[in-house]
């Protein structure tokens, strides 16, 4: 036991005499990865918040009908199951690259345009609420997203009959009210473990030395014998 405190104690004299070296490693850790963080791109992130009304209501108007009231706290409707997969299809996507023009914003081709729209939509669904999150690297971008997803499949309610309720759609929470930057949570993180990678290769390097320089001197030993 007082043989490994001695081996211990022999480390932590070696870091402390080398330290200069381990803060070397350290900043240069932390460098790289501050120079990540720096050139990662900013994205926008908004969320819209949709109310669906569905056939139930009377007369057709625009209540929430007795189906969504039964299912409240129930999982989701095929209606909502609809809804998102309009919404995640590749059929937004196409509209929304042709509308916002991504081939020429971008410089990219159709196809790449496409899937680059798909990525920038999520839907879910929250207490029979649709929600939809958009992403962008301009903030305006990101809000006319949202605005088109609502309108788009209020045209998709048109075309498919999913609904005939000419107000199905209702905006609960406008997309302007959570806009957020995003984008360079995965950076941090890394900065913060390049910092640590830093100053663990900066240890292995005084340990590794020093344990290498005792081996050098035993095999010296044992030549020097012979």
């Amino acid at each position: 036991m007082k043989k490994d405190q001695a081996k211990w104690i022999t480390y932590l004299l070696l870091c402390w005499k080398w330290k200069w070296l381990l803060l070397l490693c350290v900043a240069i850790g932390w460098g790289h990865g501050w120079y990540k963080l720096i050139k990662a791109p900013i994205f926008y992130e908004t969320e819209v918040s949709l109310m669906i009304s569905d056939l139930g209501a009377s007369g057709g108007g625009g209540g929430m009908g007795i189906l969504n009231l039964m299912q409240l706290q129930g999982g989701q409707s095929a209606q909502d199951l609809t809804i998102l997969n309009i919404l995640q299809s590749r059929r937004m996507a196409e509209a929304i690259a042709t509308h916002f023009d991504f081939e020429k914003r971008y410089k990219i081709s159709h196809i790449l345009a496409v899937r680059k729209a798909m990525g920038m939509v999520h839907s879910t669904t929250f207490r029979r609420l649709v929600m939809v999150k958009t992403w962008a690297e301009e903030k305006q971008l990101a809000i006319d997203l949202a605005y088109f997803c609502v309108e788009n499949l209020r045209r998709f309610n048109a075309s498919l009959e999913i609904n005939s309720n000419k107000s199905w759609v209702q905006i609960l929470d406008p997309p302007e009210h959570s806009v957020q930057t995003t984008g360079r949570q995965q950076q941090k993180r890394a900065m913060i473990l390049e910092t640590i990678l830093g100053a663990v290769m900066g240890v292995a390097l005084v340990i590794g030395g020093h344990e290498f320089l005792r081996f050098k001197k035993i095999i010296l030993d044992f030549r020097n014998k012979d």
